[in-house]
């Protein structure tokens, strides 16, 4: 073979690998494309695409559902502000057999259970944060019955002003009903809870995403008064969301805002 013709082989070759190189490029692009667009559109291109997608399937939630919260929430508020109860569990006994602080034995819900009942016995009091339009009553322990109705204490014997008063609260699809306003909670706004004496103030100072397994939260911390709202974090309850306040001051009802205690208190 001459040499100008060996060349020519070569560069046929050459050739060759450079259309099978360009071939197989060419069909790995599409699924490249398709690899990194999922990353680019949640994390690159827009990181509050996932806030967005939760926010459309709440304003997509039904208002049926929505309505009915709402509407036995009110009930709550008439039935503890009088002195008939209707349905409410109306005997101590049946309160003490219900009362746990036992937080794994709890169940995700997307509404309110048709026929939940709130304890008369165990209603402790009331806790507000006008900033989020959230206000709930208070209630001992987090029995699956007390979260149906509002904040449920996660500690035995805790007294609103002392230690660390943690309350827990279910995370809901409709972003206004339970414990879901607390998705709008910054830092700097105030919780008000008041045991119908007195008013106790507190301001919002740390907002965290955890794992469920990090409970030392709701723990007592020396030389700090505190109060610790837990919810879920999504709606699958993979994680929680903590809402700590410190507090501020205690003032007596007759005392306190009247804008508030109108609006407000119960």
């Amino acid at each position: 073979m001459k040499y100008h013709e060996m060349i020519e082989e070569q560069m046929k070759k050459r050739r060759k690998r450079k259309s099978i190189i360009t071939t197989i490029i060419v069909m790995l692009l599409p699924a490249l494309f398709l690899l990194l667009y999922q990353p680019f559109n949640f994390y690159l291109k827009d990181p509050h695409v996932i806030e967005k997608a939760q926010a459309v399937a709440q304003e997509n939630y039904k208002e049926s559902t929505i309505k009915s919260n709402e509407k036995w929430l009110e009930s709550v508020w008439e039935q503890t502000d009088k002195d008939e109860y209707g349905d409410l569990i109306e005997t101590q006994e049946m309160a003490d057999n219900n009362l746990t602080y036992d937080w794994s034995q709890v169940k995700l819900i997307d509404s309110i259970p048709t026929g939940a009942t709130v304890n008369k016995f165990l209603y402790r009091g009331q806790l507000f944060i006008p900033d989020i339009n959230m206000n709930l009553p208070i209630v001992e322990g987090v029995s699956n019955e007390n979260l149906y109705t509002g904040a449920s204490t996660m500690k035995p014997n805790m007294k609103l002003g002392q230690d660390n008063y943690a309350v827990a609260g279910h995370l809901m699809p409709d972003p206004n009903t339970l414990f879901s306003p607390l998705k709008r909670a910054e830092k700097g706004m105030h919780i008000y809870a008041t045991d119908k004496e007195k008013v106790y103030i507190y301001e919002i100072e740390k907002i965290e995403y955890v794992d469920p397994s990090q409970i030392g939260w709701i723990d007592d911390v020396e030389n700090e008064t505190l109060i610790t709202l837990v919810t879920c974090g999504t709606l699958d309850g993979a994680s929680r969301l903590i809402v700590q306040g410190s507090f501020v001051k205690s003032q007596s009802i007759g005392s306190f805002e009247k804008d508030l205690t109108e609006n407000y208190i119960y």
